[in-house]
């Protein structure tokens, strides 16, 4: 696997706009509002509708987390500063912070699990992602590859890869730095690996919009059967 360096400006940035928020003494209204605003900006109202039918309206704690332009703003400084290298590991100089869209979890029972929903700069290029469990190749089209692992102990990752092609970014970048969201929940219950595909690639479409990716990925509805 391709691993990357820490930068300090990306780590800053994350640290500065990443952290979550105490749920502890009287609820913030507003900030509640905001918490879950930026959950149904990429999950939608039916994605953010089915997060509080499977905990509980009453039950369900949104996590302070980026908002999208927050999570632009960072992915576009960290590819337009991401370049090519002669090294056998093209990725070794950089590590890129991730941005974490929405974090739910239940209320006043922080060990029942956590919901989370974020994009990063994927480890592998576009034509060597594998697929589920590690086999390759990853199913998708020609845009966006999808993947459900799991590691022992932990949720399953549902991710969705694809080429987005950021302004400003060198040419290489849509091919060699795909971007990966990435689902894990051990919140709802929900196995069905087809429901949570669907919610994800609704957030995809989302960002692709948001990222302004150039190349107008084809990003689908449905996740192919071999991953559902």
């Amino acid at each position: 696997m391709k691993k990357y360096a820490a930068t300090a400006t990306a780590l800053t940035a994350l640290l500065a706009i990443n952290a979550c928020s105490s749920d502890e003494g009287q609820p913030d209204q507003n900030a509640a509002s905001t918490k879950e605003s930026n959950c149904k900006e990429v999950l939608g109202s039916v994605g953010t509708d089915w997060l509080k039918t499977r905990v509980g309206n009453d039950q369900l704690v949104m996590h302070k987390t980026n908002n999208k332009e927050q999570a632009r703003d960072l992915f576009n400084k960290q590819m337009r500063s991401w370049e090519p290298k002669d090294s056998a590991d093209p990725y070794a100089p950089l590590r890129f912070a991730d941005a974490q869209i929405c974090v739910a979890s239940k209320k006043g029972t922080a060990s029942d699990g956590k919901f989370n929903l974020r994009y990063d700069a994927s480890q592998y290029p576009f034509s060597e992602i594998p697929g589920n469990e590690g086999k390759a190749p990853a199913p998708g089209n020609s845009d966006v590859k999808f993947a459900a692992r799991q590691e022992r102990g932990s949720p399953t990752a549902y991710t969705v890869y694809f080429k987005c092609a950021i302004p400003g970014a060198r040419s290489e970048q849509e091919e060699q730095l795909p971007v990966a969201a990435i689902m894990t929940d051990s919140l709802t219950g929900d196995r069905d690996a087809g429901v949570h595909f669907r919610h994800l690639l609704h957030s995809v479409q989302v960002m692709t919009r948001t990222l302004d990716c150039q190349n107008k990925p084809d990003v689908p509805t449905e996740p192919p059967s071999s991953v559902k």
